[in-house]
């Protein structure tokens, strides 16, 4: 037997889960799958949730011939498809996104442990058939049948032997009184859900909201005066190093490492020149410079232990919305200043 396993995110319904679609390639008569469960586990191996079969697509009922094991016939290849869902806690979602943020990808990876329950016919037919007086005393005369009612059972292999009369047909379990198994039989299956589709379809039905990405251009390939190009690059190494931040959940490094970024705005006249040139107005110009400063002071509140005024100020702790709010206006402030740049050039 094999089993495939192909995620999808689940449509109208009230709780929080993801879909899975377990195909199972089976041998008919010796195998006849009946059900499926089993557990998904995060890549660091803790249990997300259990599997939950709700639907089996097939086109009707499993047949499983009767034969004669010695006339050697050959199983046929099936398919049956088992559609499960795989109920998620608040805990195990949130976990999920932690395992996420180290993958370099952001793809989302897990075993699926399936278990299916299988049955095994072990129901053999005997070549056994009734046959008429007459033939019988033509070819057995010696065996004296006189009541021209009486059938003689006899035994023969024929590979194209099907027997008229169905009392006929006496079974045995491969020789003991076993005529079926029921087995649990574990398979251990790696699935992925690409970063974009987890995004787009799954964390909207699974209460974490979109995300948006940027593109940051190389600040080696911008035309800009030598200083102003190196305080790019240590920009760009300091969002670098926050993403690496971010992907850990080091929110406290993060915010430290945003530092960095305040030398790209130090000497402000470079910049301002810069956007004066694209056509914005004073007005505008300060606005951009408030709000950097707003930036950099907002974040500095969770690493200094002292205020402005040298009082011990309260010890704020960082989480993970904090963090993304710092990563994001620092890539959003230096994807600005980088595209003026890049469009004077």
């Amino acid at each position: 037997m094999q089993v495939t396993v192909s995620p999808h995110h689940l449509e109208n319904a009230a709780l929080y889960g993801i879909g899975l679609t377990v195909t199972l390639t089976y041998q008919l008569p010796l195998e006849v799958p009946i059900g499926v469960g089993g557990w998904i586990r995060a890549g660091d191996a803790k249990l997300l949730g259990s599997i939950i079969s709700r639907r089996s697509q097939q086109t009707g009922p499993v047949q499983i011939p009767l034969s004669a094991r010695d006339l050697s016939e050959q199983p046929r290849q099936e398919t049956a498809i088992f559609e499960c869902v795989v109920p998620l806690t608040r805990e195990a979602i949130n976990h999920v996104e932690r395992q996420r943020e180290t993958d370099k990808k952001r793809d989302v990876q897990f075993l699926a442990e399936v278990e299916v329950t299988r049955l095994n016919p072990k129901v053999s037919l005997s070549h056994m058939s009734a046959n008429e007086p007459f033939n019988v005393r033509n070819a057995f005369p010696n065996l004296g049948v006189a009541d021209p009612k009486m059938y003689v059972v006899t035994h023969q292999l024929d590979r194209d032997y099907n027997p008229s009369f169905p009392d006929m047909w006496v079974l045995s379990g491969e020789g003991s009184k076993v005529f079926a198994e029921v087995i649990l039989q574990g398979f251990d299956v790696w699935a992925i859900i690409k970063a974009s589709d987890w995004i787009q379809d799954y964390a909207p039905t699974l209460g974490i909201g979109r995300s948006i990405w940027m593109e940051l251009p190389s600040p080696e390939h911008l035309q800009v005066s030598d200083p102003l190009k190196a305080r790019f690059a240590a920009a760009t190494k300091a969002l670098t190093d926050m993403e690496t931040d971010y992907r850990r959940g080091d929110w406290p490094d993060l915010l430290e490492d945003s530092r960095a970024i305040s030398e790209l705005f130090r000497d402000w006249d470079m910049l301002e020149k810069l956007l004066i040139a694209d056509g914005y107005s004073t007005d505008a110009v300060g606005k951009i410079q408030a709000s950097l400063a707003a930036l950099f002071d907002f974040s500095s509140k969770f690493l200094h232990k002292l205020d402005k005024d040298k009082k011990l100020a309260p010890d704020l702790r960082a989480y993970r919305e904090e963090a993304e709010l710092v990563l994001a206006l620092s890539m959003t402030f230096v994807n600005l200043f980088a595209r003026k740049a890049r469009r004077q050039a």
